[in-house]
């Protein structure tokens, strides 16, 4: 499996330092515990959403149009002393 990575389309604050990031263009899977990094730094994956679809972290649907959309979820992630912005990535911090 790929690793993860999404790009942040909206976030809130679930107050600091924890912050619900909106993703889209997902590739791979999010997990519950998978480090990760937003412009240098780094944080954990402490919960996963699900789409009211279909149950899923990661939804594949396409849009009303029929069109294919880019995957899209959205995770709870503890980042300390960083302001998410839109468009930047997230993504999963290889083990060592």
């Amino acid at each position: 499996m790929a690793m993860f990575r999404g790009q942040i389309e909206d976030w809130f604050n679930i107050p600091k330092p924890r912050f619900g990031l909106m993703l889209t263009r997902i590739e791979g899977m999010p997990k519950v515990g998978m480090r990760v990094q937003i412009e240098g730094c780094f944080g954990t994956i402490l919960e996963l959403g699900r789409n009211s679809t279909d149950g899923q972290p990661v939804s594949y649907r396409d849009c009303v149009s029929g069109m294919p959309c880019a995957a899209y979820g959205s995770i709870l992630v503890e980042l300390s002393e960083y302001q998410p912005e839109r468009g930047q990535w997230v993504e999963e911090v290889a083990a060592t």
